[in-house]
């Protein structure tokens, strides 16, 4: 799983947590109403520790992390447009 988290050099970047690490405690969240295809987790990290070379290439700052979070935002909004216009014509027809 990525984590977007602050390292010892303070700034923010993507790191990834491997299954069985200690402290990282992922539970599945069950019974969504949308989204089914998208896995998500109610994520539990305490005194969680991410080895250096577990850090995203090119993730040096938070305007790189920035760079991948705003494509994300475009994925979610022409989601919701989609489903809005699916809605639309469902209840046209």
């Amino acid at each position: 799983m990525i984590v977007w988290a602050r390292g010892d050099d303070g700034h923010v970047g993507g790191y990834v947590v491997e299954k069985g690490t200690p402290g990282f405690d992922p539970r599945f969240i069950a019974g969504k109403t949308a989204l089914r295809c998208v896995q998500n987790a109610q994520i539990s990290l305490k005194d969680v520790r991410v080895p250096a070379e577990n850090r995203l290439a090119e993730g040096h700052t938070f305007r790189d992390t920035e760079k991948v979070l705003l494509a994300s935002r475009f994925c979610v909004a022409w989601e919701s447009v989609g489903a809005a216009i699916a809605g639309y014509e469902t209840a046209l027809a």
